[in-house]
């Protein structure tokens, strides 16, 4: 669900922004968000080989491998195509937010 903004982040939203940092102590923020989005997707494919080798596994779907994987591929596309959009969200609001350092 999504929230409403706050009188808090309403004021917020008015006043000038400082530019984004560029590094914070070597961290790229850019990068750091990548490597978040990459993580998950490695996660999510993970998910989708035990979930697939598993459902492989039962001996009365012997006979459906080839429905299987293609059950599988289409729920991590749908999976994917999810999160992607998500890290976009994730990526604007910690570019925004989280990586802005007042100066002083």
């Amino acid at each position: 669900a999504l929230k409403k903004p706050t009188a808090l982040a309403a004021s917020n939203s008015t006043r000038p922004r400082d530019p984004p940092m560029s590094t914070i102590e070597g961290l790229d923020p850019r990068a750091a968000v990548a490597d978040m989005a990459d993580a998950f997707d490695d996660y999510v494919c993970d998910a989708g080989d035990a979930l697939e080798a598993a459902l492989k596994g039962l001996p009365e779907l012997a006979e459906n491998h080839q429905d299987i994987e293609q059950g599988v591929d289409r729920w991590l596309l749908k999976v994917q195509r999810a999160a992607d959009v998500s890290f976009d969200r994730f990526e604007a609001s910690a570019l925004e937010e989280s990586f802005h350092v007042p100066d002083g």
